[in-house]
């Protein structure tokens, strides 16, 4: 119950069990040595097809060749555009977060309960319902508001520990890397059994997905690891927020953190299965009986599934921290993410919807400045080189070369806010619950707003520290 919180819980001993994360590097190796080599011998056995590609590769190196010095400053111009961009949209959240999140929270309901009173006032009793949003949201209007203040509190500790973007940056390109060997895995597998039947296929694309899911969920939380054990110590005002530290105790609960990325991995491939039953049912439907109770199924357990993987994901909430943070094997921290989540309920939720409206924006303006940039950079060069004439083309081709090349590396740099949060939330709810007080570094309004929505449950107050 929640009541076992009141008690101390002190870092576990035990190290977790390794095999999953030498089961996971000998993925990693199968899956890019399978993909690659395996479009290697493909292109290397069809004679047309090595033609195209030894054309191709010799083309795009002469044209790199003669434009080496151009190419060489667009690509630090992209480079400098994504630090500078990604850096003025951090401090812009960090300014301006809770605000925004407020606006989403209250402001989205209020315009919504306006269309419905309007409704109202023509006739249309339907607007009643128009109405609930914003009832609800101001039900919970603490917890909100709570979460709005975290949530900018957390930007401007990822703007002050800017070494938590370099494990997502490197996350960001790892997926790029693991995205070509999985679709040259997959078009490989599917070179080799043209023979087979449709089903037979099918099973071999599931297993070489499921490969791929487990690969890039162990990169993922992998270097996410690291980020919560940073911002746990910016949490507990700790000096040690190095990388280095960080990934010697990501090393020490290496285990347990691929163990988490196994189940996720295998979570998401059932999810795929169901929704694969559904489309293959709603294919067959105008066709025979046998297709219409397998659309109606597979839609059943569509829905079924996606909710279970919702409050699956939801009750893991915690568990990445609780591995880092108290050091338990994935069994123990999955349990404790379970018993923590009925005191932070409505602040994790509201803090998932308020931190992915925010990324959302924060997304559509990494488009706009790298657009923007690239396109104006595209004008210079034309004026450059003389081919005004060119100048839309190159402008539009410059824009699409720089989203293309800076999106990722920008929008990894907003992932550690989502981490930053889910830590300090989780630390506040177990000093509260143990009867510890804040630590003062945290600003004074936000240390009162935890401590009332955290303790709102019923257990007695747990007074605010100066």
């Amino acid at each position: 119950m929640l009541e076992d919180f009141n008690e101390k819980t002190p870092v576990t001993s035990r190290k977790p069990a390794e095999w999953p994360y030498y089961l996971w590097i000998l993925v990693t190796v199968i899956l890019f040595g399978y993909g690659y080599f395996g479009i290697y011998l493909m292109i290397v056995g069809n004679p047309e097809l090595l033609s195209f590609v030894s054309l191709l590769l010799n083309t795009s190196m002469q044209t790199i060749g003669e434009l080496l010095p151009l190419t060489i400053i667009t690509f630090l111009t992209i480079g400098i555009v994504a630090i500078i961009g990604a850096y003025a949209l951090l401090q812009l959240f960090a300014a301006l977060g809770e605000e925004f999140l407020l606006f989403v929270y209250f402001g989205i309901p209020g315009i919504i309960a306006l269309f419905g009173g309007y409704m109202i006032i023509k006739g249309g009793f339907v607007g009643i319902l128009f109405l609930i949003p914003l009832l609800i949201v101001i039900i919970v209007r603490k917890k909100l508001i709570t979460a709005a203040k975290l949530f900018e509190y957390s930007v401007e500790q990822v703007t002050g520990n800017l070494q938590t973007t370099i494990p997502m940056i490197i996350v960001g390109i790892i997926k790029v890397l693991l995205w070509t060997g999985f679709f040259s895995a997959e078009i490989y597998t599917q070179y080799l059994l043209k023979g087979a039947t449709q089903e037979v296929r099918y099973l071999a694309g599931l297993v070489v997905f499921f490969v791929y899911l487990f690969v890039v969920y162990g990169f993922t939380y992998y270097f996410e690891a690291a980020n919560v054990f940073i911002f746990n110590n910016v949490y507990h005002n700790s000096d040690e927020r190095g990388l280095r530290e960080a990934f010697k105790v990501v090393k020490e609960m290496r285990g347990a953190i691929i163990g988490f990325a196994f189940m996720m991995a295998l979570v998401q491939l059932i999810r795929k299965i169901t929704r694969d039953v559904t489309n293959r049912g709603r294919r067959d439907t105008n066709k025979n009986e046998r297709g219409a109770i397998l659309w109606i199924i597979g839609m059943g357990l569509a829905y079924l599934m996606n909710f279970l993987f919702g409050v699956f994901m939801f009750l893991n909430y915690y568990t990445l921290v609780v591995i880092m943070v108290k050091r338990k094997p994935l069994k123990e921290a999955t349990k404790e993410s379970v018993k923590l989540l009925p005191r932070t309920m409505v602040t994790s939720i509201a803090g998932n919807v308020g931190i992915a409206a925010a990324e959302l924006l924060y997304k559509f303006l990494v488009i706009i400045i790298l657009t923007i940039s690239g396109y104006y950079y595209g004008t210079w060069i034309s004026i450059r080189y003389n081919l005004a004439n060119l100048n839309l083309i190159i402008g539009i081709f410059m824009a699409i070369l720089f989203s293309f090349i800076g999106y990722g590396p920008m929008v990894s740099v907003f992932q550690p806010v989502f981490t930053a949060y889910k830590t300090f939330l989780f630390n506040a709810a177990l000093d509260l619950l143990e009867g510890r007080p804040l630590p003062q570094h945290i600003p004074l309004k936000l240390r009162e707003a935890l401590s009332e929505v955290i303790n709102s449950l019923g257990m007695e107050k747990v007074s605010v520290s100066f």
